[in-house]
């Protein structure tokens, strides 16, 4: 079983990810934009297994979240994804 956060600013589509992790048995917390994700992860750096994040999100898109996780040595797989 796996910790996993998503960080989307688009509630249906975390909920859409959470259901198919938690289905496969997951444990899976929720952000709403890259500064919440940002912050969760800095408070409990080993926790998250994987992240899986939005690019494009208000107040902090996911490569300023991602840079924020690097400066900080936090050393977690983050997937990307993009409507683009």
């Amino acid at each position: 079983m796996s910790q996993i956060l998503i960080v989307d600013d688009d509630k249906r589509i975390r909920l859409i990810i959470k259901k198919y992790f938690t289905t496969l048995g997951h444990l899976v917390d929720e952000a709403e934009n890259g500064l919440v994700g940002v912050s969760m992860i800095k408070k409990e750096p080993q926790k998250y297994h994987i992240i899986i994040m939005d690019m494009m999100m208000p107040a902090m898109n996911g490569l300023e979240a991602f840079d924020e996780l690097c400066a900080a040595h936090i050393d977690v797989p983050v997937i990307m994804s993009t409507a683009f």
